[in-house]
């Protein structure tokens, strides 16, 4: 029997269209990311800010915009979580699922700050996060050169699964 297809057309595309028209993600190709269109500062970052931004705001709407900055630049510059990749995907793992980052704010007005969890992923209510997939999503290694993930599914802004 022939071989009739390649990846793209027997994989990727099928995966694509079904999480797009089955799952109703939004969907986007890659070429749509970069930072030529003002949605990343360089091919390097890989967290979709303005997604986890919107996000962040939705979850926690008791958060300041200090608070919110740090935790977009907690999940965005994972290398001070660790060492290695598994050590930085089992913090980031426990940050998402286990609630486990917090920031300090005075929620009173009473000048007492104290420690609140912010939330990433609503887990209560999966359906109310932001879900996209996207094709082709060019990242820059740190050697320079470019990849290209077939799929990339966001969370809130946040890579989740690389296909």
């Amino acid at each position: 029997m022939p071989y009739l297809g390649n990846e793209e057309t027997l994989v990727e595309l099928p995966a694509f269209h079904y999480l797009k028209d089955q799952l109703d993600y939004h969907a986007i190709h890659g070429k749509e990311l970069t930072p030529e269109k003002g949605v990343r500062d360089s091919l390097a970052e890989v967290v979709l800010k303005d997604r986890l931004t919107s996000a962040l705001k939705e979850l926690n709407p008791w958060l300041d915009e200090e608070g919110i900055s740090k935790a977009v630049r907690y999940i965005s510059r994972a290398d001070h979580l660790g060492t290695n990749l598994l050590e930085i995907n089992e913090k980031l793992y426990d940050t998402l699922v286990n609630l486990t980052f917090t920031v300090e704010q005075d929620l009173q007005g009473d000048g007492h700050k104290k420690h609140h969890t912010v939330h990433f992923i609503n887990w209560e209510e999966p359906l109310k996060n932001d879900f996209l997939v996207v094709r082709q999503f060019e990242v820059q290694t740190l050697s320079g050169k470019s990849i290209f993930p077939d799929l990339v599914i966001f969370v809130n802004g946040i890579p989740v699964v690389i296909l």
